[in-house]
């Protein structure tokens, strides 16, 4: 249903030269290539993300298709390319006052962080969306962080230091309702 209902939007966007509505097009196309596990054809719709979002002047589409193609380059190994699409994503955001979209990418930054060898460095970055998740109330940002806070612990081999930020995300995905990050928290626990 997600591909039919943007193969319809697509020739409209299209036939009125719409530049912010073809990116948020091919931004969603790519965002569900990516979940289909089709990362050649999701960076391509994030790369035609970004040249429309840079056509028609909107930073929020050329965060998002830079937010896209940053989790193809992570999910192909790509750490140091991942790495600056995130830290341009952020740039992009910072510049807008977007700290929401913000906070869900420097999580991700601060896991690339582990796999560059710079884990202090990564743990300081989701302190700092945790806090800012906190600040804004930003619930399910706040649990990532604590999330990937222990996800870079464990991978640091810090295994004791781990359980804090993993029970503090697990019960907060609790009383969010979150399977998905409980379900992650509790088999990182399992772990250390």
């Amino acid at each position: 249903p997600g591909f039919a209902a943007l193969d319809v939007a697509q020739p409209i966007a299209e036939r009125l030269g719409l530049a912010r509505e073809r990116a948020r097009i091919a931004y969603l196309r790519g965002s569900l290539h990516f979940a289909r596990g089709d990362l050649d054809l999701c960076a391509a719709e994030h790369e035609r993300a970004l040249a429309h979002a840079r056509d028609a002047g909107d930073e929020a589409c050329e965060a998002q298709a830079l937010s896209g193609l940053a989790d193809v380059l992570y999910a192909n190994g790509r750490m140091p390319s991942a790495h600056a699409a995130f830290e341009r994503c952020i740039a992009l955001c910072d510049g807008r006052g977007d700290l929401r979209f913000a906070l869900m990418n420097l999580n991700m930054m601060g896991i690339i962080d582990l796999y560059l060898g710079a884990v202090a460095r990564g743990l300081a970055t989701i302190e700092r969306a945790r806090a800012a998740a906190r600040e804004i109330g930003h619930r399910v940002a706040e649990v990532m962080a604590d999330e990937c806070a222990g996800l870079v612990l464990v991978g640091a081999g810090r295994d004791q230091a781990s359980i804090v930020p993993l029970e503090r995300s697990l019960a907060l995905a609790r009383e969010i309702a979150s399977r998905r990050f409980a379900a992650i928290d509790l088999a990182l626990l399992g772990i250390v």
